[in-house]
C-alpha cells in the first residue's frame, strides 16, 4: 500500500507548487491509516482519514478508495461526488498504470451509484413561495431549487419549512435506495388580532362594537327599602309590645287593691315595664326609618335598585322582652 500514492518524479516535478514533500508523506500515511481501518470496519474513523489524505494528494487512488468508502458508509451522494471528482484531476504525463485503472473505474462506480441515490421533491401550499425557508436536515434549499428532485441519501430526512410571518411546517420522511418521494409542507396562519379580514390594515371598530355609556339608573336605592322597611317593623314591633304592655298593666290593675298589690303579680308588673320600654324604642326606631326612606328617595335616581334580599328586619318577642334585628 505504501507504493499505491508513489508519482513518477516528472510528475512531482510538475505538481512542486501543488504539493510538497510533507504533504505527499502525510497523505501516504492516512491513506495507509484509513485502508487498515476500513479493513477492520471502522468506517467513520476511515472516512476521515481518506479525506484527509485525498485533500493533500489529490490522486485518481485516493479518489476512488474515498468513493468506496463512502458507499460503504451508506452516503452515496458523496461517493458519486468523489468518484466524479477523479475525473476532474489533470492526467500527469508520467501517470501510473494503477492511476489509469483507478479513474477508469472511478467513473464506472459513478454510473453504477446515480440510479442508487434517492431523492426529494418539496412542495409547501398555503402560503406565496418568496416568504418560505426549507431546510432538509438543516441544509437550507433555495426556493428556486424545491420544484427539481434533491438527491439525498438513503435514511432518515426531517423537512421544515418557515416563513417569514412566523408560520411554520414539518415531516420526517424514510427513503430506500433509489425511492422517489414527493413531500408536501401545508402551512396555515393564525388571523392576526391587529388586521381585518381582505384589507391586512390595522383594526377599526365599528359602531356596535364600541361600548355604549352606562345608562342612569331611576330605581329606588338601598335606602329607601332599607328605611321604609325599618319603618314598618319598628311600627309593627312598637304596636305589638305596646298592646302586650297595656295588657299587662291591665292584670297588674285587676290584681292590685288600690296602691297593695299580691306579690305574685311582681313579674307582670316588670314585664310590662320592658314591654313598655320596647315599645318606645321601636317606634322611634320607625321613624327613624321613616326619615331614611325619605332621604333615599330623594338621591334614588342616582342608584341601581338593590336585589330584593339586600336588606331585611324581622321583630321578635320572648318571655319579658321584645325587639327588631335586620341586616343590610
Amino acid at each position: 500500500m505504501l507504493g499505491a500514492l508513489a508519482i513518477g518524479a516528472p510528475a512531482r516535478e510538475a505538481c512542486a507548487q501543488q504539493r510538497s514533500a510533507v504533504d505527499i508523506a502525510q497523505a501516504r500515511e492516512l491513506f495507509n491509516q484509513a485502508m487498515d481501518l476500513r479493513e477492520k470496519g471502522n468506517v467513520n474513523d476511515s472516512l476521515e482519514k481518506f479525506r484527509a489524505a485525498h485533500a493533500l494528494a489529490g490522486t485518481p487512488i485516493t479518489g476512488l478508495e474515498l468513493g468506496r468508502t463512502y458507499v460503504t458508509a451508506g452516503k452515496l451522494v458523496e461517493a458519486r461526488e468523489a468518484f466524479l471528482s477523479v475525473g476532474r484531476i489533470a492526467v500527469q504525463p508520467a501517470e501510473t498504470a494503477k492511476s489509469r485503472a483507478a479513474r477508469k473505474e472511478s467513473a464506472e462506480l459513478a454510473e453504477q451509484v446515480r440510479p442508487r441515490i434517492p431523492s426529494l421533491v418539496v412542495r409547501v401550499v398555503g402560503v406565496p413561495m418568496d416568504s418560505v425557508a426549507v431546510t432538509v436536515d438543516g441544509a437550507v434549499v433555495p426556493a428556486e431549487a424545491l420544484a427539481a428532485p434533491r438527491l439525498v441519501n438513503p435514511g432518515s430526512h426531517k423537512i421544515v419549512a418557515t416563513t417569514t410571518s412566523g408560520g411554520n411546517a414539518e415531516t420526517t420522511v424514510e427513503l430506500k435506495d433509489g425511492e422517489t418521494r414527493e413531500v408536501e409542507l401545508k402551512i396555515v396562519l393564525a388571523p392576526s388580532p391587529t388586521t381585518t379580514a381582505g384589507t391586512g390594515g390595522p383594526s377599526v371598530p365599528t359602531p356596535a362594537e364600541t361600548p355604549a355609556p352606562p345608562a342612569a339608573s331611576s330605581g329606588l336605592g338601598p335606602l329607601v327599602y332599607a328605611g321604609f322597611g325599618v319603618a314598618v317593623a319598628g311600627a309593627a314591633v312598637g304596636s305589638v309590645t305596646g298592646l302586650m304592655s297595656l295588657s299587662k298593666a291591665s292584670a297588674v290593675k285587676n290584681a292590685c287593691d288600690g296602691t297593695t298589690c299580691p306579690r305574685s303579680i311582681d313579674g307582670d308588673l316588670t314585664s310590662g315595664r320592658t314591654l313598655g320600654t320596647v315599645s318606645t324604642i321601636a317606634f322611634a326606631v320607625a321613624g327613624a326609618g321613616a326619615v331614611a326612606g325619605v332621604i333615599g328617595l330623594i338621591v334614588a335616581p342616582h342608584h341601581e335598585p338593590p336585589a330584593p334580599s339586600a336588606a331585611w328586619i324581622r321583630p321578635w318577642v320572648g318571655p319579658g322582652s321584645a325587639g327588631v334585628t335586620g341586616g343590610f
